[in-house]
């Protein structure tokens, strides 16, 4: 189970891709999962991918645990969030 981190710091995440490409299961993603997927670069924070998609950072956020909990990215700024 993953600890969830104060907002300001959730907010700081900085997700980068475990999969350089699309993985086949992608065409099973919501609309989403895939638009936000796309933004995952490494560089760029939840605020960020949050403010380009129009969404909330908390939607931003639930959707990128999701990618991380299927295995598709991680936490670049500390090499993935603490579990428990």
């Amino acid at each position: 189970m993953m600890k969830l981190l104060p907002l300001e710091q959730e907010q700081q995440w900085i997700p980068q891709r475990l999969v350089p490409s699309l993985p086949s299961q992608f065409l099973l993603w919501t609309f989403l999962q895939r638009k936000v997927f796309a933004l995952v670069d490494g560089k760029r924070t939840i605020t960020q991918i949050a403010q380009l998609l129009s969404i909330s950072p908390f939607k931003a956020t639930k959707t990128l645990r999701e990618l991380q909990d299927m295995g598709m990215i991680m936490d670049e700024t500390n090499s993935g969030p603490s579990t428990t």
